[in-house]
């Protein structure tokens, strides 16, 4: 039997000598795919899902190959969220020379978000008293001044400052809570 296109068998449904008419047959005979291409499917938390939209950049990253990291878009995502997981499924897709990549392979997905300017800096050089924020910004060597800031969002062990800081400042990042006692 001569396939319709070109492609890899993946699954093989029929026994050699078996009769199949194609019509009534409950399972296909076998599944071909062309694997110059394939889908990386993913979950998203509901939590970060917001801006996500079609087209959006990601990075994946192969278990199989983990120095690489591969560029894709996101080209579909579902219009419900998953009752149980509360999770929002996403698809994207893989350029694959050489097929390396097989169907089944374990991938994460990394959204690459903002694409907006802003100010981010290490959770380690944030004090916390009561409800507000501030860090220590140096005025000059040896001189700190305490500076309330306003907090954003949470990205990998840094926070996002909305306002509070200027870009360029120069803060004390670790060792904060001993300045603590020292400034008024």
């Amino acid at each position: 039997m001569t396939a319709p296109r070109a492609g890899v068998v993946l699954d093989i449904g029929g026994a050699p000598g078996e009769f199949s008419k194609s019509l009534d047959a409950p399972a296909p005979l076998c599944t071909l795919a062309d694997l110059s291409t394939v889908w990386a499917v993913g979950e998203v938390y509901e939590k970060d899902i917001a801006g996500l939209k079609r087209g959006a950049s990601t990075q994946v990253s192969v278990s199989a190959y983990p120095e690489q990291k591969l560029s894709a878009r996101v080209v579909a995502l579902s219009d419900a969220l998953d009752p149980v997981t509360r999770t929002l499924k996403l698809r994207v897709v893989l350029d694959n020379p050489g097929e390396r990549l097989k169907p089944e392979m374990f991938a994460s997905i990394r959204l690459l978000r903002s694409s907006v300017l802003g100010i981010v800096i290490p959770s380690s050089a944030i004090l916390r008293e009561g409800s507000s924020a501030y860090v220590f910004v140096q005025k000059s060597p040896g001189h700190f001044e305490r500076r309330g800031v306003t907090l954003g969002r949470a990205l990998d062990g840094a926070v996002e400052v909305t306002s509070g800081l200027n870009g360029g400042e120069v803060i004390v990042a670790e060792g904060a809570p001993l300045l603590r006692v020292a400034a008024p």
